[in-house]
């Protein structure tokens, strides 16, 4: 039988017999050029694969030993489809085999080779001040450029903390579209995942800050794949929430319709959120006027919990100093005609800063309806800024 036990035992022998003559090659003398049964290449890349890093002399040695035996090695069929044609009967495979790794032993004169997906590769001779290769088997990869390191590594580095951040390191150089686009392309799938993890949510962040919005835009479409409320959920979670104030800091209003929507969908549990309301502060200080508009109708239906939720009251202060003029002005309306309201606001920290904008917007209202000039307003301030000590607390 072709298998059986005395097969075996032949390719056990014929490899052993491969790994002594290997052996004696290495360690005889190579014969110099013009000396008698000199069959072999150059002295000089002889000399050359002599400072070859072990493994590469005992695969060029193993070559020249596979010249003289009657059927290929079995590890002859996991070299390139160029030096493994009949390794045992060409002998310019081991020539070719040291002639492509003679460069990596002399990079000051020889083009440098890197390793790629498909084998050795010259890299282009601006990565290293050398002219363009003539010899014709090297010059089909001129300009073949190993790929960044963080090709198809990207996730993997994100989930810990030192690869995120030699990840974000990258980031802070200038990357072309394509890399940027390559480097998007492989953090899909994955973006639910990474605004939750503790190391990954910093490398979406910086992958916000640092990519262009059109490349950005497939990790947004994966993020509203499932509609707004999965966004709420987003702007609630510790991590996630600052994925959504990156989100509202960098990209153009029309490419987050759904993230707006899903902010605004249940925006009064939302500020009530402990990290949502950090959402939803920056959903007023970057988002248009008619989301701080309906923001502001949202907590003025809901102006009782202003004082029962610190996270409320802060969006209210975030309103009251950075919306316009008629929102801020109908927010405090709502305020002053809240008795209770006004009652309570004293007792906390985050009140007196509510109560205090808005007895300074109820004055700039009065002033601005009565119409007075400053000489009027100094006569009859002192009365007014009373009046709102009082109602507002001294605030």
């Amino acid at each position: 039988s072709p298998h059986g036990p005395s097969a075996r035992h032949a390719s056990l022998g014929q490899t052993r017999t491969h790994f002594a003559m290997a052996r004696t090659s290495i360690t005889s003398p190579v014969p110099s050029e013009g000396t008698a049964g000199d069959t072999t290449p150059k002295a000089a890349v002889h000399a050359a694969v002599e400072a070859l890093p072990f493994p590469a002399r005992v695969l060029c040695a193993r070559m020249r030993c596979a010249r003289g035996v009657d059927s290929p090695p079995s590890w002859a069929a996991y070299l390139p489809s160029r030096l493994a044609a009949r390794p045992h009967a060409e002998a310019k495979a081991s020539v070719d085999l040291e002639s492509a790794l003679l460069p990596l032993s002399s990079p000051t004169s020889s083009p440098i080779f890197v390793l790629g997906l498909g084998g050795l590769a010259e890299s282009p001779p601006a990565l290293h001040g050398q002219g363009r290769a003539t010899d014709p088997a090297q010059s089909r990869f001129a300009g073949v450029q190993a790929p960044p390191w963080w090709v198809g590594r990207v996730w993997s580095l994100a989930k810990c903390a030192s690869g995120g951040r030699k990840l974000q390191q990258v980031l802070d150089s200038k990357m072309t579209t394509e890399e940027q686009g390559s480097f998007v392309a492989e953090l899909k799938g994955h973006v639910a995942e990474g605004l939750r993890c503790p190391h990954a949510n910093y490398l979406l962040q910086k992958c916000i800050t640092a990519f262009e919005p059109e490349n950005l835009q497939p990790l947004v479409d994966e993020l509203v794949a499932r509609g707004p409320g999965a966004v709420t959920q987003v702007a609630r979670h510790k991590y996630g929430c600052r994925i959504i104030q990156r989100l509202l800091e960098t990209m153009p209003h029309e490419r987050l319709p759904v993230v707006f929507e899903g902010l605004l969908e249940n925006a009064a549990a939302t500020c009530a959120n402990p990290y949502g309301n950090y959402a939803m502060q920056h959903l007023v200080v970057y988002g248009s006027r008619a989301h701080r508009r309906c923001l502001a109708d949202v907590i003025a239906e809901n102006i009782h919990e202003v004082h029962a939720n610190r996270f409320v009251c802060a969006v209210v202060i975030r309103l009251l100093t950075s919306a316009e003029d008629e929102e801020r002005a109908a927010l405090a309306l709502a305020i002053a005609e809240s008795p209770d309201l006004l009652s309570k606001l004293p007792t906390t920290t985050c009140g007196r800063v509510v109560a205090s904008h808005t007895r300074d917007i109820r004055l700039m209202q009065h002033e601005t309806a009565t119409g007075k000039n400053d000489a009027q307003v100094g006569r009859t301030g002192g009365d007014l800024e009373e009046q709102c000590d009082g109602i507002f607390g001294g605030a």
